[in-house]
């Protein structure tokens, strides 16, 4: 099993560190001629990293023509055209700026009657698998541990399902913005990602941080179910990593 932590200064720091690892793994992948599955997080968190892999790319350091893009979660019942959806929020800060093949990103489908939930849940995680898995999965983690919205009580067997909101996680939604479920993937769809890397900044991150890295794995702080997983890399800056009793290492 591998763990990698790296703690850097500042939200820069892990942002440049971010990119440097999906570029070096959608540049491996290519090089070998392998299609290259990618999971998105979204959230204030991964809008630096956005950012430096559209000017990565439009500097003609990377190449996105053999990557499929999947992403952990969405709003529902997601109003069409709301700008407040996931698959909005990436179409603005990242996809609509990259030279992906049409058809290559793929949203969560959170237009469906609660009927169907269940079904859409189902044929997403099935589109994934048919895949060969992420590659490489993206991640954040919320102030009470939870990996998408998988909140606290998620079991590390769970899988893509309609969940409700924890009142915790709707008081961080933007304003104006408010959903009471969503749909998102489950821990075990996440630990079935070949890859993960996540990326947490900001001193509100530091409990969540050092329960997911130092306590045993449990539901009550779902991120630290990534402790079962064989392959990941924790980017954090100083202060979400404020609460550590471990420094950089690798396990």
């Amino acid at each position: 099993m591998m763990r990698v932590l790296e703690v850097h200064p500042g939200t820069d720091e892990v942002a440049a560190a971010a990119v440097k690892l999906v570029t070096d793994r959608i540049q491996q992948a290519a090089s070998q001629e392998s299609p290259f599955v990618l999971g998105l997080a979204t959230g204030s968190t991964m809008k630096p990293v956005f950012s430096r892999l559209v000017d990565q790319h439009q500097g003609g350091g990377l190449s996105f023509a053999g990557v499929e893009i999947f992403h952990l979660d969405e709003y529902w019942p997601l109003q069409a055209g709301d700008p407040a959806g996931f698959a909005a929020f990436l179409d603005a800060l990242l996809v609509g700026q990259i030279d992906l093949t049409p058809g290559a990103f793929h949203p969560f489908p959170a237009r469906v009657e609660e009927d169907d939930t269940a079904s859409a849940c189902a044929a997403y995680r099935a589109s994934i698998a048919s895949r060969g898995e992420v590659d490489l999965q993206l991640l954040g983690v919320g102030t009470n541990g939870h990996l998408a919205f998988n909140e606290p009580g998620s079991g590390r067997d769970s899988r893509a399902r309609k969940v409700e909101l924890n009142p915790e996680t709707r008081a961080r939604m933007p304003e104006g913005v408010n959903y009471q479920q969503a749909l998102t993937l489950g821990i075990a769809d996440i630990l079935d990602s070949k890859a993960i890397l996540l990326v947490a900044t900001g001193a509100e991150k530091a409990e969540a941080v050092r329960c997911a890295l130092e306590e045993s794995p449990s539901s009550d702080c779902p991120a630290s179910f990534l402790q079962d997983h064989p392959a990941t890399t924790w980017l954090l800056d100083a202060d979400a990593a404020s609460l550590l009793r471990t420094g950089d290492g690798r396990d």
